[in-house]
């Protein structure tokens, strides 16, 4: 968003609303574009709670501010390497945040919200990886089936059998 008017953010809220559906709550600062209006319109017209953060206190929203310190990380480590700001997060930071698994449900934000795992670069080197580990394997298999002689056996043919359970060197 470009401005942060209250017009604006109804606006894009609504535009929000109609691709994804109504959310039950929102939590905000005490923000003007939070706090006028017609966004409270918005809420009440859509039967959305809307809470505020208590003034002067950002602890009071936990979740949002371990968030805010995560993109801050994420810009910092972007400003050192001398990337630009928008493409440490479009390229590196929002994916891995939306795939990572949440420590509680053990489910990405994007599992939860796709009902489905996305798919990304590491699937295709794990496919790779596990097509290459399946012809490996086939080629030692066959490697060592080359030296073995199928043996047909009769009722009543002499076979040496070791019996490990007395004495294992024993061959009988």
């Amino acid at each position: 968003m470009n401005d942060i008017s209250t017009t604006t953010t109804v606006n894009t809220l609504t535009s929000l609303f109609a691709r994804y559906g109504l959310c039950e709550g929102i939590v905000s600062d005490n923000g003007t574009q939070f706090t006028y209006e017609e966004f409270a319109q918005l809420c009440a017209r859509n039967e959305i709670r809307h809470i505020l953060t208590v003034l002067d206190h950002p602890q009071s929203n936990s979740q949002a501010e371990r968030y805010v310190d995560i993109v801050k990380s994420a810009l910092k480590q972007g400003l050192h390497n001398g990337e630009k700001i928008f493409d440490v997060l479009s390229k590196f930071f929002l994916v891995c945040h939306r795939l990572t698994p949440h420590t509680t449900t053990n489910i990405s934000p994007a599992e939860l919200f796709l009902k489905r795992q996305l798919r990304t670069v590491l699937n295709l080197l794990r496919s790779n990886a596990t097509d290459t580990s399946s012809i490996v394997r086939k080629h030692y298999q066959l490697n060592f089936d080359r030296h073995t002689k199928e043996r047909q056996f009769q009722q009543g043919s002499q076979v040496l059998v070791r019996d490990f359970r007395n004495n294992p060197n024993k061959v009988e």
